[in-house]
């Protein structure tokens, strides 16, 4: 059985999302795979009870 997704949909910098597309091609990920891992590593923190980086 397949996990049910949402689509999220969001406005970034262009300078930003232009070094997003870098990091993207050099690491060989995708862009949602990045995004993902930063959220879950963002609400890891705040469960912990730190506060997030910025």
């Amino acid at each position: 059985m397949r996990k049910k997704q949402s689509q999220l949909n969001v406005r970034i910098n262009k300078d930003l999302h232009r070094k997003l597309n870098i990091y993207c091609a050099e690491k060989g990920v995708s862009k949602k795979q990045v995004i993902e891992g930063f959220l879950r590593g963002l609400l890891t923190e705040t469960e912990k009870g730190k506060s997030p980086q910025k």
